[in-house]
């Protein structure tokens, strides 16, 4: 796809004249603001920026590359509104905004497509105390949206390996969608560091979702009462631009920790009109760290937990291989969809309660199987009635949780835990190379015989293909 944009642009640019050009700004070039070099600019050619500090409001109204290009990145004091289709925005510090413009995003683009941000650092304050500092933006924190990237109604959004902090949300995605069918055409969130924002790391909404390789963190401060932050949130609207809550997403491979759910599937609550449907979260590692104290907020007191699915949320969604530890509780679902819901290779430790199913109905015969607890205050919340030990939920004849154990997974320390030589994990999950086959790390897992369960492959299993 990107080969064929940019053979065509090659066309269209010979057939009209011009060729691409490279614009720079600095104190000593021809143009002393990012603003003006734009202004100049024409379609497909790339504004390059020196080091320095830009006090602008930047609005991108052409297909342009925006670039830093310098190891010490240019700082924009301001942010950006994105009003074309295929820009890139690159290596620039984005920060500030929240003083002059407390409900502006870092980034902004509605109803335009292929947007790219990569290696930015973004924030409109500086993350830390208690409550957070984001900059001025405070006064709009309640009911606030304000995010660091915020993306409406478009399709073919890629935000990778930025570092997202010190706003009201890290990144925002709003009715995103693909235009055909896939998730290479829809929004990709890869790669990013999204912490110290007051309320949620990621919110997502509309459909073709990756979120993938993310480290989420600390998004939550002394409001959590009133904003409910969450680590990575799906948010099921009425209707915006015609999408509903999330179809269609993959939640892979991320490190989330520290919010009152870490993963969070939103449903019906507040009379919004839910439906996630197609969502596979996977290979995650979601913890709290029960004896700290983030932004003034005690870990021990939140009320959330790892993995949580919303009553009326969830109509085909798959938990597979994930770690959870030190929550109130490990992976709860509400109430959903018959036979909609699949938990499997799941390693649950340290909680109030391991696991909560509030409808058995959701799980088809055997679909929750091969989870490992350990440490955990109740194994099981099973509709109404709760079950200290695996045994005694065996003994209640559920059927369910048939190749499930309590045992030590012999986990090796936080933010990374794998397995050590002698886990229980290793070789008892059950293979799901048919829906995905690598780990945490990106290592494949084999294509045959039994999988580790967890997030993590241990080094005792084969990786023949």
């Amino acid at each position: 796809m990107f080969k064929f944009w940019v053979s065509t642009c090659f066309l269209l640019s010979c057939a009209s004249g011009y060729s691409a050009t490279t614009l720079r700004v600095g104190s000593d070039q021809s143009y002393k603001t990012i603003g003006a070099a734009i202004s100049a600019a024409e379609a497909n050619d790339t504004v390059s920026i020196d080091r320095g500090n830009y006090t602008e409001t930047l609005l991108i109204d052409k297909p342009l590359t925006l670039k830093g290009n310098t190891a010490e990145l240019p700082v924009l004091v301001g942010h950006i509104i994105v009003k074309a289709d295929n820009v890139q925005i690159s290596e620039l510090e984005i920060s500030g905004w929240g003083e002059t413009d407390p409900t502006a995003d870092g980034i902004t683009q509605e109803r335009h497509n292929g947007l790219t941000v990569t290696g930015c650092k973004i924030h409109t304050g500086s993350g830390t105390g208690a409550p957070i500092d984001i900059g001025g933006a405070r006064r709009a924190i309640v009911g606030g949206s304000a995010a660091g990237i915020r993306v409406r109604n478009s399709t073919k959004t890629t935000i990778s390996n930025n570092d997202i902090y010190g706003c009201i949300k890290g990144i925002k995605i709003q009715s995103s969608h693909s235009l055909d069918g896939t998730y290479a055409n829809g929004t990709i969130i890869a790669n990013n560091k999204i912490h110290d924002c007051p309320v949620d790391g990621v919110n997502i909404q509309g459909q073709y979702i990756t979120i993938e390789d993310c480290m989420v963190y600390d998004n939550i401060d002394l409001n959590f009462a009133k904003t409910h932050p969450d680590g990575i949130q799906f948010i099921a609207a009425k209707n915006t631009d015609g999408y509903y809550a999330v179809q269609h997403a993959r939640v892979l491979r991320n490190t989330v920790s520290n919010h009152t759910q870490n993963i969070f599937v939103e449903g019906t609550s507040h009379g919004e009109s839910s439906n996630c449907e197609d969502v596979l979260i996977a290979n995650n590692v979601c913890y709290n760290v029960p004896d700290a104290t983030v932004h003034g907020q005690k870990m021990s007191a939140l009320p959330g937990g790892g993995i949580g699915i919303a009553a009326g949320s969830m109509n085909g969604g798959w938990i597979y291989n994930n770690t959870v530890l030190n929550v109130r509780r490990g992976i709860g679902i509400g109430d959903n969809k018959n036979g909609s819901v699949h938990i499997a290779n799941n390693i649950i430790i340290g909680t109030g309660v391991a696991m909560r199913i509030t409808d058995p109905n959701d799980l088809a015969a055997g679909e929750l199987d091969h989870n490992i607890y350990f440490k955990n205050g109740k194994v099981m919340h099973w509709e109404k009635k709760f079950y200290t030990t695996l045994a005694e939920f065996h003994g209640a004849g559920s059927g369910q949780d048939a190749h499930s154990m309590e045992a030590d997974p012999k986990l090796n320390p936080l933010p990374a835990p794998s397995l050590q030589s002698g886990s229980a994990a290793a070789g008892a999950g059950i293979n799901l190379a048919q829906m995905f086959d690598t780990d945490r790390t990106g290592a494949v897992r084999s294509r045959k015989g039994p999988w580790d369960i967890g997030a993590f492959k241990s080094a005792e299993v084969s990786t023949r293909r």
